[in-house]
């Protein structure tokens, strides 16, 4: 602890730095004397955590299992290179740490890179081997450093440029949609709701088509053949095909919606056989065949009640 001489404030501050089970480990020094227990602390850290071996290993580890490096992402490209930095710098103390200098390690390390400084760094290589410069991992190092410092550049980084990029296109847009809203504003006239249907039913003078009149439905399913050959024209009968679904807008009045050729036999048949029976109206069932012979299950359900 460089800001302290006092061997209780190192194990102190040594105790408060550590968590799971490195921590666990000098627990007990914690109970003994300032001095002694700090040396002690340190050195049951260095036998279990300390083996040159066992560092450099982690050290590859996670490098090995870094996740991959997105091209949009300039600050998970600064992370890696800091993290490469200190596996550079541990090097230094670490002899077995300087496995990273093979060629399968380097690749691994500029596997995790995105595609584009992947092709700049074998351009770099290529260069380097001709001035017979030998490739090792501080030269890669080096490479991802200046290449993270590209990407966080504010001014000519791909993500500045990008966001740039971004903000002229939506100033276009913006300035061609107000142009547009203005040419509207001058061609477009007020409606009002007076005026709103021009075209009327030759049968009840609606304003609607007369292939969306219920009433020219209905005398289609009375069969009012003369009536029909009358009114009825091509265009006619292509709208009233269009029109045999109850999920099809109407047009003529917001929100109404049209009803299918079942459905208007079925109203129909309401208003011809609705009956006023105890009190209360009765309905007819909305069969497409009448004669269905529903069995009676009478007994079976009073059965169930109880």
């Amino acid at each position: 602890m460089p800001h302290t001489t006092s061997d209780s404030n190192r194990l102190y501050f040594l105790n408060q730095h550590l968590e799971g089970k490195p921590n666990s480990l000098i627990a007990g020094c914690m109970f003994m004397d300032a001095s002694e227990g700090y040396i002690k602390a340190k050195r049951l850290l260095g036998k279990v955590y300390g083996d040159p071996y066992k560092v450099s290993m982690a050290y590859k580890d996670k490098l090995t299992k870094w996740s991959q490096v997105r091209g949009d992402n300039s600050e998970s490209l600064q992370e890696y290179a800091l993290y490469l930095m200190k596996c550079n710098h541990t090097m230094q103390s670490l002899a077995n740490l300087h496995v990273l200098n093979d060629s399968p390690n380097l690749q691994r390390v500029i596997s995790k890179l995105p595609v584009y400084i992947q092709n700049k760094w074998l351009d770099h290589v290529i260069k380097l081997r001709k001035q017979g410069v030998c490739v090792c991992f501080t030269t890669l190092v080096e490479f991802v450093q200046n290449a993270a410092e590209a990407a966080m550049d504010p001014v000519f980084s791909r993500e500045a440029l990008g966001k740039e990029c971004v903000f002229s296109k939506a100033k276009a847009n913006h300035g061609s949609s107000q142009t547009k809203q203005t040419s509207l504003a001058v061609t477009v006239q007020p409606s009002n709701s007076a005026n709103q249907y021009t075209r009327k039913c030759k049968l009840c003078s609606g304003h609607h088509d007369i292939e969306e009149c219920l009433q020219f439905l209905h005398r289609l399913l009375v069969s009012d053949v003369q009536y029909v050959t009358d009114c009825i024209t091509v265009e006619s009968i292509r709208k009233y095909f269009e029109l045999d679904s109850s999920e099809r807008d109407l047009g003529s009045v917001p929100d109404e919606r049209g009803l299918s050729f079942e459905d208007i036999r079925f109203v129909k048949r309401c208003k011809d056989d609705i009956e006023f029976r105890d009190g209360h109206f009765q309905l007819p069932m909305p069969f497409r065949d009448l004669n269905v012979n529903i069995p009676n299950i009478k007994k079976q359900a009073v059965s169930r009640a109880k």
